[in-house]
């Protein structure tokens, strides 16, 4: 990313500016933190150091840090209440590897909000690692659930998507209405094999499920 500026604050309209053209190789990755115009002051995490309170912290490429909708609701609450937000590049010009790896240390170091260590919007640690939101944010996420019918609730098909539905499961039956594997599929699925991280991380996973459960 050559003559992208790092730590420089910009509003989205200068940011987009710079991101015109850009290329989409394996080094163009940037860590960009969401920053609270309403809280100056000095914001000091070991060596990472803010004039405003940060409140996300993502891993992007080309447009990606002005596309803030539809992360998660939390932060989509916070912007929408903040208004108009400011946007820091971090670091540029990284390969996706270091990209993760300085996306968890900045993570780690600032805090989520979720798990009370700090003023992240982020449900996750970062890296490539998949949601792992906390146990309060787990309730507040059902309890907002609750009380709420399904979207399609009340809706009725036209008699055209009717008959689209019937030919199309006409076409592709249901695995429990008589589906019978191909002989192609039972082979892929007996030489299918996970990788080792793949094992660790359902290890992991089911690890912490337990672990929850006691």
């Amino acid at each position: 990313m050559s003559g992208f500026p790092e730590r420089k604050i910009l509003n989205s309209a200068q940011i987009a500016n710079l991101l015109i053209g850009i290329k989409n190789d394996g080094n163009n990755f940037y860590i960009y933190i969401y920053l609270d115009p309403r809280k100056p002051g000095k914001f000091c995490y070991g060596r990472y150091r803010f004039d405003y309170e940060p409140f996300y912290v993502g891993k992007g490429q080309k447009r990606r840090c002005i596309v803030s909708q539809g992360r998660n609701r939390f932060l989509d609450r916070k912007i929408k209440k903040i208004g108009k937000i400011i946007v820091t590049i971090y670091k540029s010009n990284l390969a996706e590897e270091k990209a993760f790896e300085l996306e968890k240390r900045l993570i780690a170091r600032i805090g989520r909000i979720d798990l009370k260590k700090g003023p992240l919007c982020n449900l996750t640690d970062g890296g490539e690692g998949g949601s792992n939101p906390s146990k309060e944010t787990r309730r507040l996420l059902s309890d907002a659930k609750k009380g709420k019918s399904p979207g399609n609730k009340g809706k009725h098909l036209s008699e055209e998507t009717k008959q689209k539905l019937r030919v199309y499961f006409t076409k592709h039956p249901s695995r429990k209405k008589g589906w019978i594997p191909s002989e192609k599929w039972m082979e892929a699925r007996r030489n299918h094999r996970h990788s080792e991280e793949t094992k660790r991380k359902m290890s992991e996973s089911h690890k912490k499920k337990i672990r929850e459960e006691d």
